[in-house]
């Protein structure tokens, strides 16, 4: 009896290990059935995700594009190349492919290239923004890892690529007025020389027919190749081309300055200026007499004057004349060293920003002698003069006036010294004599306009 309780516990035990062992197989068959399925559902879910990107890519770009798919090592790339009428666009096709041959990489990635027409910036040209959308497809998931508008590219109403030269009468100016004004951005940023160099001669070593541009709020945008710290962009202000653009493609409101430039310009203007003041037995006369005509003059000033002479500065400022530097002393700067001609010239420009609240930043320096590292090592637009009065040589009423008959012309900027009495003198005939010729009295900065840049030499209207 005893015997036959063993066995049936015996048995019971192997039915019980067996259950349990059939129970542990189901549980693993099940897990491994949803393992499976997860994995089939995780790739319906990836192959799913990648078919209703490339549909909203369809809808998006299919009706006004050619569609090309094709491979690259393990990267999937789509192109929508954009058609004109029914011809795809050369220069267009040309720069999506040229991305693809040197930038895409060998990856498991799925690209797409597209363009889209935007609102025209230039008159009579069509914009197209380039685009390249790439998502990273490994490890069974589908992200986003780059989307990028590479360029702009612009085209004439027959499909032709427009480059920036086009944009130019004289290309050849505009490129040399592009790098200066290029180079004073930079300095303005206050980069190392090292490094505007490298930037300017990477724009310089290309025609401008490569150059990467845009045209917006009134400005040229330049795009360097490669960025150099931090500067990705470059906005000039289109106003510096007015003498060179095309000025059928200005925009509504930069055609209208371009029309306010010229009748300016075609209007012949002098500016008249006065040196080594103030000088109260003298300058006080000389406001007089531009007070009684209506004309706002530029006096540069010696910084070793300023103390004393306060109300006369603030005369000045207030009766609308622009006020500059002429450093403290009168020193020929060119023979100091660079610190020494430093401190003349903004221990005048504190001096004058203690009196007036603000500065000019224009310097005129003493006999007209300036050196490039002076220039460069500060903030101030460097005015200089192509009639000279001689008023300090001659000291003579009539002396004076024939030396400004002889040397005028429309832009000039004139050169005098409102401490001489004899210029003082002089000054209401020197002005009868300028309006008779039919000439307009401006101050340098209006004469300038935006041809006025820091570190900049500036001796008349076009030079």
């Amino acid at each position: 009896m005893k015997k036959n309780r063993t066995k049936r516990s015996s048995h019971a035990k192997k039915r019980s290990i067996l259950l349990v062992f059939v129970g542990i197989l189901g549980l693993a068959m099940i897990l491994l059935g949803g393992a499976i399925g997860y994995k089939i559902f995780q790739k319906y879910t990836f192959d799913e995700t990648i078919q209703t990107i490339k549909n909203e890519k369809d809808q998006l770009f299919s009706e006004v594009s050619q569609k090309e798919s094709f491979k690259k090592g393990q990267t999937e790339i789509i192109v929508y190349y954009p058609l004109q009428g029914n011809e795809l666009i050369p220069s267009i096709k040309d720069k999506i492919n040229q991305d693809i041959k040197d930038k895409l990489e060998d990856k498991d990635n799925l690209v797409f290239y597209y363009t889209e027409k935007l609102d025209s910036v230039l008159k009579g040209i069509i914009t197209h923004s380039v685009s390249k959308q790439i998502y990273d497809l490994s490890n069974s998931k589908v992200e986003e890892t780059e989307k990028t508008s590479f360029g702009k590219v612009y085209l004439t109403e027959d499909g032709k690529l427009f480059t920036l030269d086009q944009l130019f009468s004289d290309s050849s100016k505009a490129k040399e007025i592009l790098l200066k004004e290029f180079t004073s951005f930079l300095k303005d940023k206050k980069l190392e020389q090292g490094k505007i160099d490298q930037l300017v001669k990477s724009f310089s070593d290309q025609d401008l027919s490569a150059w990467n541009f845009d045209y917006k709020d009134s400005q040229i945008i330049l795009y360097p190749s490669q960025a150099v710290e931090n500067i990705d962009e470059i906005a000039l202000p289109v106003s510096s081309f007015f003498d060179v653009v095309q000025s059928s493609y200005l925009l509504d409101k930069d055609a209208e300055l371009y029309k306010a430039y010229y009748e300016k310009k075609n209007q012949k203007v002098v500016a008249l200026t006065f040196d080594d003041g103030p000088n109260p037995a003298t300058t006080n006369q000389a406001l007089d007499t531009l007070s009684k005509y209506g004309i706002k003059a530029t006096f540069f000033v010696l910084g070793k004057n300023v103390s004393g002479n306060e109300e006369i500065l603030k005369r000045m400022k207030a009766d609308g004349h622009v006020i500059g530097n002429h450093s403290w002393s009168h020193p020929v700067l060119s023979k100091l060293s660079l610190d020494e001609a430093k401190k003349q010239i903004t221990d005048t420009e504190d001096a004058l920003t203690k009196v007036l609240g603000s500065s000019s930043k224009l310097m005129r320096p003493p006999y007209g002698a300036i050196t490039d590292d002076i220039r460069n090592s500060l903030d101030l637009s460097f005015i200089m003069w192509d009639v000279d009065s001689l008023d300090w040589k001659s000291k003579n009423e009539a002396a004076i006036l024939t030396e400004i008959q002889r040397q005028v012309r429309n832009g000039s900027i004139i050169l005098m010294h409102d401490i001489h009495a004899e210029t003082v003198n002089a000054l209401p005939k020197i002005i009868d004599y300028l309006k008779e010729q039919g000439y307009h009295f401006v101050t340098v900065p209006e004469m300038l306009n935006s041809r006025l840049k820091s570190h900049e030499l500036f001796y008349d209207r076009d030079q």
